[in-house]
């Protein structure tokens, strides 16, 4: 055998014996690294090859299930994973290959520490550097894994404005020990085993003000290596807590099919629902009806003599309360074709086109209010708010009232009308398309049911006028009533002198986010006779006028004290 020979059949042996012996690869460990990667460690190289027909795709067929639950897979299939190598060599062999397994997720939310799993590569495209690698694991694969100090603990916290708050600090390591890095508001202690007793002091903290969250930065430490050390910043929110009284928006009334606060004295009951802004009890009450309250809603048969009947809301959250009056008119029949689906006191044909803060005042003309804010009609008006002092005699008549609708001044136009849907102790204002120019000399008056009329009171330009086309834009007000304007706005505080509704014991409205207002604008008397031409002489005396001496007058005494004591000496001749 020649040498050529002899290298062939060298060369033949060796590959036949590395073939013979060759092994398959085997899967040496499987184990969980972090929170959501498995790592799969092999005992020599493999990647994922094509051959024949298939594509390259490398594949790991995979079960996860305990002795009573699969959550991953069932007992007749596995499930395709897809892994990555790590650390491959320049040929793309490696050792260790892992991917992302989001069930870990549902066996940490069970508590597991352990589960089974089953990987299967036999039908799979990976190969070593021999060839073709087929291998079935099945084995327990640990769920608990090592890793870097963490803060487990919740980092985001809310807590009651003006309350305290202790929070339990917790790391992945229970020998950690914590401690206050960066605390710029001051307001954050630790105390405790470990410090892991988080104090926040809210005692002064209030929603109202700028700030609404405070943080603090905090570090846990079991050691000096960095993997022994991490910080978490944690964030303290501030909730509102009602400090204030509750606001009784609105209400809404429906008799059958009607709406309104105008009801038919009949057996069908009312029903009445309060929109308010917060509460934890409501309690009704009526002296004109027997009530059935439950919650926010009250029924009742209105079976009482007709007029003006009231019933009273009174809404509680914690220490703070807040009543209301509703007033309702209650007739013999509703006019045949009456509709007030918004409840505002005027039949709905008659102010097609009007928003709930927009209120008729006579023909073609109206009340606007802030949007977002209700207006209504007053409970003496009838269609509009322009209100005429006939109807406030007969309001006060048919519900047996003393008349105190006699001013000192000379009535004008008088506008009635209520705003609600809005904060307590706030303003609001009502813009007022008059339905006649302000005269001169005019002084604006207030109207109260329960102590008649007065002098509007004037403060920070809260009487302002124009003349104008548009009342609503914010252009050429002036302060005020200026004679000759067209325009009226008037701003009002809940709870002030201008505000009328309620007993009035104190000159003031009740503080409810409901603003209750009949005005006038009127003339003194010795004005309105010095603008009638058509009025002859005579002297008009004025109770209200300031104490003067005139010059004239005492010239015309004297001049008659002498004439006597003239005419005196002639009768003594």
């Amino acid at each position: 055998m020649n040498i050529f020979n002899r290298f062939i059949v060298t060369a033949l042996l060796v590959l036949f014996t590395s073939k013979a012996f060759a092994t398959s690869p085997i899967i040496t460990k499987i184990e969980r690294i972090n929170v959501n990667t498995i790592l799969v460690t092999f005992d020599q190289g493999i990647k994922p090859v094509s051959h024949f027909d298939v594509p390259i795709e490398g594949e790991f067929s995979v079960k996860l299930y305990t002795s009573t639950t699969y959550y991953l897979g069932s007992p007749n299939s596995l499930i395709v994973r897809t892994p990555t190598a790590v650390n491959p060599n320049d040929n793309g062999f490696a050792t260790q290959w892992q991917w992302e397994e989001p069930t870990l997720t549902a066996t940490d939310n069970d508590g597991l520490s352990e589960i089974t799993i089953n990987l299967n590569a036999y039908h799979s495209d990976f190969e070593n550097d021999i060839g073709h690698s087929s291998l079935d694991y099945i084995n327990t694969l640990n769920l608990i894994w090592q890793h870097d100090l963490s803060i487990t603990s919740i980092n985001t916290l809310d807590t009651n404005e003006g309350t305290n708050l202790e929070h339990t600090l917790i790391a992945s390591d229970t020998a950690a020990t914590f401690s206050i890095i960066e605390n710029t508001s001051g307001l954050f202690s630790l105390s405790g085993a470990n410090n892991a007793t988080l104090s926040f002091d809210g005692t002064n903290t209030d929603y109202e003000s700028t700030t609404k969250s405070y943080t603090v930065k905090i570090k846990a430490t079991t050691g000096n290596d960095t993997n022994e050390n991490t910080e978490q910043t944690l964030t303290v929110n501030i909730k509102d807590v009602t400090d204030t009284a509750p606001v009784i928006r609105r209400f809404t009334i429906s008799q059958g099919v009607n709406q309104g606060r105008l009801i038919i004295k009949t057996d069908t009951s009312v029903t009445v629902y309060a929109e308010a802004s917060g509460g934890s009890s409501y309690t009704w009450s009526s002296s004109d009806f027997s009530v059935i309250g439950s919650g926010a809603f009250v029924t009742f048969i209105p079976n009482a003599d007709v007029g003006t009947r009231t019933i009273k809301l009174k809404v509680t959250i914690g220490d703070y309360s807040s009543e209301r009056v509703l007033k309702l008119k209650l007739v013999e029949s509703h006019p045949t074709d009456w509709k007030d689906k918004n409840n505002n006191g005027i039949n709905d044909s008659k102010e097609i086109g009007r928003h709930n803060n927009e209120l008729l005042v006579g023909e073609n003309k109206k009340i606007t209010s802030p949007i977002n804010t209700r207006l209504l009609l007053g409970i003496m008006s009838e269609d509009t708010a322009h209100l005429t002092l006939a109807q406030m005699k007969k309001y006060r008549t048919d519900n047996n009232l003393s008349d105190n609708t006699e001013d000192t001044l000379t009535t004008g136009d008088i506008y009635n009308y209520v705003v609600e849907n809005f904060s307590a102790t706030a303003t609001t204002q009502v813009i007022i398309e008059l339905t006649s120019p302000i005269p001169a000399n005019a002084i604006l008056r207030k109207y109260s049911p329960a102590t008649g009329w007065a002098n509007f009171v004037i403060n920070d330009n809260n009487i302002q006028s124009k003349t104008s086309n548009t009342c609503t834009d914010d252009t050429h007000w002036q302060t005020g009533l200026t004679t000759g304007a067209t325009c009226l706005k008037l701003t009002i505080k809940d709870g002030s002198e201008n505000d009328t509704d309620g007993d009035q014991n104190n000159g003031k409205g009740q503080v409810n986010g409901v603003v209750e207002s009949t005005i006038s604008i009127a003339i003194p008397a010795a004005s309105n006779s010095n603008n009638n031409n058509n009025s002859g002489g005579g002297c008009v005396y004025n109770p209200n006028a300031p104490a003067r001496f005139d010059m004239g007058f005492i010239l015309l005494m004297t001049l008659s004290a002498y004439y006597l004591i003239r005419r005196r000496r002639c009768f003594n001749h």
